[in-house]
């Protein structure tokens, strides 16, 4: 029964790596008049790998498997994916099949229309995409939750199992109590950004000697430029990370020893789970306390860079003791991007995301008035507009 199952998430597991391919490629490599190509075969792609993930023939050899004295021999953790996977199964069979490929393909085009806004620094350009997504995601999900009340319950259930928005909006007002007033008092004297001007290669051979000194395979994984830091893994074997070459040096290290941890915890998932293609399992909180335990709790301490500060120097040409280049690691300072925030203030632009978003889908925001909103939270949570 077992290995029906196996053989069929193969091919699940070989359409996955197409699309994730076609992606990757989009996102760094691939000329932006290829886009419209790549974004139809995405979607061709996802339509047949939502046909197999909805299929009679998926859910038989699930439930056979299941049914099976074979089911009591597995190990625990394969238990509970298999019947993860049963529960993702009905959910994703009610959503209509016509409507799961045009969400797909509006996913791509917006992304894109995002890295162009970025480039602009022009919200305008992406705002209309942004409303769409806002609403094809409640339909969506009013698909996989028909009887529900709380829509926005079942969507952080679905990143994090059993998380309420009642539990998160109690730590966050807790957290929000005590770190504003902290921010309120910062000294307004901080240490400047520390710039540094490598070329690509330089930012290359930075970038894998971090991640080779923090225990990630590079044999097993590569690198690509793109406008935002992220992991994406294509299987076992293949863990890709992408970045931005920035001139904030601290903050380009910080972005990659964070995705190097990310990367790290794909390349250690176990050879049990391994065998399913476990492209799908939900371990967001996981992925994030891994990443965020490299960065913050290994990259910001002195005792990380002592064995490597000579040849971190030599890389990118900076003339600094060890003492004052750990000091940036560890500035508390208010910053616009989350991505560049320390640990005071991290918190703070997580807080604001996650406000606005419960409102968005509580229905509690007039989507035409969200960037108002946002700078208006900016103002009194972080002061900055």
């Amino acid at each position: 029964m077992k290995e029906n199952l196996l053989k069929y998430l193969d091919k699940i597991g070989n359409i996955n790596y197409l699309i994730c391919m076609l992606r990757w490629e989009m996102d760094t490599t691939a000329p932006k008049t290829s886009f419209d190509y790549l974004i139809d075969n995405m979607t061709k792609l996802s339509e047949e790998l939502f046909e197999l993930e909805t299929s009679d023939e998926y859910i038989n050899l699930i439930n056979d498997l299941i049914d099976s004295s074979e089911f009591n021999d597995l190990e625990d953790s394969e238990k509970i994916f298999i019947n993860y996977m049963k529960e993702e199964y009905y959910k994703n069979k009610r959503v209509p099949k016509t409507f799961f490929t045009k969400y797909t393909k509006l996913k791509n085009e917006s992304l894109n229309s995002w890295v162009e806004a970025k480039e602009k620094n022009d919200f305008n350009t992406f705002k209309p995409y942004l409303i769409k997504v806002i609403d094809y995601t409640k339909k969506y999900y009013k698909y996989m939750y028909p009887k529900t009340d709380n829509l926005y319950d079942c969507m952080l259930s679905t990143y994090e199992n059993g998380i309420k928005s009642d539990l998160i909006d109690k730590l966050f007002s807790k957290l929000k109590n005590e770190i504003i007033p902290i921010i309120n008092n910062l000294k307004k004297k901080n240490l400047k950004q520390l710039d540094i001007d490598l070329n690509s290669d330089e930012y290359l051979e930075l970038s894998k000697y971090l991640l080779d000194y923090i225990g990630f395979d590079n044999n097993r994984g590569s690198l690509g430029v793109y406008s935002h830091g992220y992991t994406m893994k294509l299987n076992d074997n293949d863990v890709r990370i992408a970045y931005t070459p920035n001139s904030d040096i601290i903050d380009h290290m910080s972005t990659i020893i964070h995705e190097g941890g990310h990367g790290i915890f794909e390349q250690s998932i176990s050879d049990t789970l391994k065998q399913y293609k476990n492209y799908y399992i939900d371990k967001t909180a996981l992925h994030e306390s891994q990443s965020r335990f490299y960065e913050n709790i290994l990259g910001r301490n002195i005792n990380f860079w002592i064995p490597i500060y000579k040849d971190i120097k030599k890389i990118t040409k900076l003339d600094l003791d060890i003492n004052e280049f750990v000091k940036y690691f560890n500035n508390a300072h208010t910053s616009y991007i989350r991505t560049k925030a320390d640990e005071l203030t991290y918190c703070l632009h997580i807080i604001i995301r996650y406000e606005i978003e419960k409102d968005i889908f509580n229905n509690n925001i007039n989507l035409n008035n969200i960037d108002k909103i946002w700078n208006k939270k900016y103002k009194e949570y972080l002061g900055l507009v």
